[in-house]
C-alpha cells in the first residue's frame, strides 16, 4: 500500500523525555521470562548502549504524566494512540491503558499500534485524519535487549529507549500538517540500504511536489536508520538536519529530532519528516510551522 494525502490537520509541539539513566538493565519478571526464552532461542542482543545514555531508571510509560503538561485538555481528545515497535516487558496489564488511566482521560477511547514498526506515527496520524477528532499520540520505545537474528541490521545505529507525545487536531496547533505519506512494504528491504534511500527519496519529492515546495526551503529530518541511510538522504536534500547523538529511537525518533530543531531556536517554516524502516515501509510528514501558534 502506497499513499500521499494532502490534509488539513495541526499538529502540537511534541514533548520528549530526556532523562536517561547509567544504562543498567531494570529487573522484572517478565524480563526475566524473556531473556531465558531469548536464550534458549537463540535470539541476538540489540546494540542499545550509546555512552551508557540508552535506558530510562524507570519504565517509559510511568513519564508520561510528566511531559504531557502543555497538551490542551479543551476539548478532550476523543482517542489515545499508542504507537510502539519494542513490545514492553512490563509488570503492568496494559501500558497504553496506565497511561490512560495516568493522564487522567476517562472518557478517551484507547488504540495501540505497534505491527506497523517505527512507521506506527504515520497509521495513527491516517486514523486521526479518517476520524476528524482530537487525537493525542504516545509513541514509546521500552527495549528488552534481544530480538529475532533475522531482524538484526548489523550497520544499524544503537537504539535507545523513548517517550513522546503530541496532539492532533482538526481545529489548531503549532504545526499545520499539509500533507502526509506512507507505503507499507510488501516485502522486507532489510540491509538494502540503497533500496530504502531511494523508495523514501521517491516519496519526500513526492510529498514536495504535492504541496509545490522546492527542496532547497525545506528542511528534512530523517529517521537514524543507519550511517548509509543518512548519507543517501543527505546526498539527495543537502537540506537536511539530524539529531546530535547517532541513536534510533524508533517510532518516536523523529520527534526527537523535531524537539532539538526548535530548541536551536532558528526558524524552520517548512520541515519533512521521512520515517524509515526496513521492515515494515517509510513514510513522510510536511509540517508547516503557524504564526500564530
Amino acid at each position: 500500500m502506497r499513499f500521499v494525502r494532502e490534509t488539513a490537520l495541526f499538529l502540537s509541539q511534541p514533548a520528549v523525555y530526556r532523562q536517561y539513566a547509567d544504562g543498567s538493565r531494570r529487573n522484572s519478571r517478565e524480563a526475566a521470562v524473556y531473556e531465558r526464552m531469548a536464550e534458549q532461542y537463540q535470539l541476538v542482543k540489540v546494540p542499545i548502549d550509546c555512552e551508557g545514555q540508552a535506558l530510562f531508571a524507570a519504565e517509559p510509560c510511568e513519564y508520561v504524566k510528566e511531559i504531557a503538561g502543555t497538551l490542551k485538555r479543551d476539548p478532550a481528545p476523543a482517542y489515545f494512540i499508542s504507537c510502539y515497535a519494542s513490545h514492553p516487558l512490563t509488570e503492568k496489564n496494559n501500558t497504553t491503558l496506565y497511561m490512560l488511566k495516568e493522564l487522567q482521560l476517562a472518557g478517551t477511547q484507547p488504540l495501540a499500534f505497534s505491527d506497523t514498526g517505527w512507521i506506527s506515527p504515520l497509521v495513527a496520524l491516517h486514523w486521526a485524519d479518517a476520524m476528524q477528532e482530537d487525537s493525542w499520540f504516545v509513541c514509546m520505545e521500552q527495549l528488552s535487549g534481544y530480538h529475532d537474528p533475522a531482524l538484526a541490521v548489523p550497520a544499524a545505529y544503537p537504539l535507545g529507549e523513548a517517550l513522546a507525545i503530541g496532539r492532533i487536531s482538526p481545529i489548531e496547533g503549532k504545526w499545520s500538517i499539509r500533507c502526509y505519506a506512507l507505503e507499507q512494504f510488501s516485502e522486507v528491504v532489510g540491509s538494502d540500504t540503497d533500496s530504502l534511500v531511494e523508495r523514501a527519496v521517491r516519496m519526500a519529492e513526492d510529498v514536495l511536489h504535492a504541496v509545490q515546495l522546492n527542496p532547497a526551503d525545506v528542511t528534512i529530518l530523517p529517521h537514524m536508520v543507519d550511517a548509509a541511510f543518512i548519507s543517501g538522504v543527505q546526498s539527495a536534500f543537502p537540506n537536511t538536519m539530524t539529531k546530535r547523538q547517532p541513536m534510533n529511537q524508533g517510532t518516536a525518533d523523529l520527534w526527537y529530532t523535531l524537539d532539538e530543531l526548535v530548541q536551536t531556536g532558528d526558524r524552520y517554516p517548512h520541515i519533512l519528516l521521512l520515517f524509515a524502516d526496513p521492515l515494515h515501509g517509510i513514510g513522510c510528514i510536511q509540517l508547516h510551522k503557524e504564526e500564530t501558534s
